[in-house]
């Protein structure tokens, strides 16, 4: 049977580049710098696929609209392709707006904040490296401590 999902107070980030270089796992020798911009609207309540009126499905709190708005910049440096670094700051600028319902009454909420939120720092360490044979991009690998 499956569970219901819900949904907090418009909280988001959308990774839309899936390449490695993007997510982190730079391997070219040296030091890159990325900054990263994102923009997340929610102003449609959704039920499902289906959109639905603001309170149409009752709850203590009715989301109207959440506005993202994210930075996130990134320091890669690698020291081989087999070891390297990363460190992202992410800076969230968010509005919201909900209807709190308590007692009976509905109360208009919301909040305006930007702030820099949690840092992330990644190693990379490959035990494995690659060696391009005589045939284009047929490879072969080899322990790295041989």
């Amino acid at each position: 049977m499956p569970l219901p999902a819900w949904a907090g107070c418009g909280s988001a980030v959308c990774s839309i580049n899936t390449n490695w270089d993007a997510q982190g796992a730079w391997t070219e020798p040296g030091a890159r710098f990325d900054l990263r911009y994102e923009f997340i609207d929610q102003d449609q309540p959704m039920s499902g696929d289906s959109r639905v009126g603001v309170g149409e499905i009752p709850r203590h709190h009715d989301e109207v609209r959440t506005i993202n708005r994210n930075w996130i910049a990134t320091l890669d440096y690698a020291f081989s392709q087999r070891l390297g670094v990363s460190v992202s700051l992410p800076v969230v600028d968010r509005s919201h707006d909900h209807i709190h319902n308590h007692g009976g009454g509905q109360f208009p909420e919301n909040w305006n904040f930007t702030e820099a939120s949690d840092t992330r720092g990644t190693r990379t360490l490959s035990h494995w490296r690659v060696r391009r044979g005589g045939h284009g991009t047929a490879a072969r690998r080899e322990a790295a401590d041989r």
